[in-house]
């Protein structure tokens, strides 16, 4: 017996580690009974020491974002009318007011024609989030002055034509030139030709509308 026990704690410390790891959490919930279970990785990922607040739903639901909160809300309400899952991304503002986001995953359990248990998964995506984030604006936005670049241009005038000719309409394209913009390369370098472009896109930006 003192050999499971021992066998069943190293199994439980391997699972905290692997989970610590990969920056997932788990917790369940017997919805007879006023607390549920978090593991300490859950803790760490909302930002608190393990066992900082107790495991209810309502202090979960508190470091939620404002806005998306009310669609958590009922798809946990749905799972504890009847067994289901759902997977969904959610920003949280831990303690320390650092946003995160989190990837959760829950299910419900029924028996005797009830639900009995919710249980899940949450783990921290932001860092992987971001990573996407910045790879798709280099994809689509100069590195210097920060304006759409060519690709994204030609992709926005694709729409624009493709919605005109479903509507009818008419479209118009500018284009705007830097007047003797080589010769500032070729006699003040490029570095100052970098300033100039940086500034011009300032300039420009300062005349758009955040919709446009």
């Amino acid at each position: 017996l003192e050999q499971k026990i021992e066998e069943l704690h190293e199994s439980r410390a391997s699972l905290a580690e692997a989970q610590r790891l990969a920056q997932i959490g788990n917790w369940h919930w017997d919805v007879s009974a006023p607390l549920a279970h978090w593991s300490d990785e859950m803790y760490r990922i909302l930002g608190m020491a393990p066992g900082a607040c107790a495991p209810i739903l309502e202090n979960f639901l508190g470091i939620i974002d404002p806005g998306e909160r009310d669609i958590l809300k009922q798809k946990i309400r749905a799972l504890r009318t009847a067994p289901g899952s759902f997977a969904l991304e959610y920003r949280i503002k831990t303690a320390t007011g650092e946003e995160r986001i989190l990837h959760g995953y829950a299910a419900s359990r029924e028996a005797g024609g009830a639900v009995q248990r919710l249980s899940g998964t949450i783990q921290d995506i932001t860092e992987r989030r971001r990573a996407e984030d910045k790879i798709q604006r280099l994809a689509h936005y100069d590195s210097l002055t920060g304006l759409p670049n060519r690709q994204f241009f030609r992709d926005e005038l694709e729409h624009a034509v493709a919605r005109a000719r479903r509507a009818g309409e008419r479209i118009a394209t500018m284009f705007l030139d830097l007047d003797r913009f080589k010769r500032v390369n070729d006699t003040l370098g490029h570095a100052a030709g970098d300033v100039l472009l940086t500034d011009a896109a300032k300039r420009l930006n300062t005349c758009l509308r955040a919709s446009d």
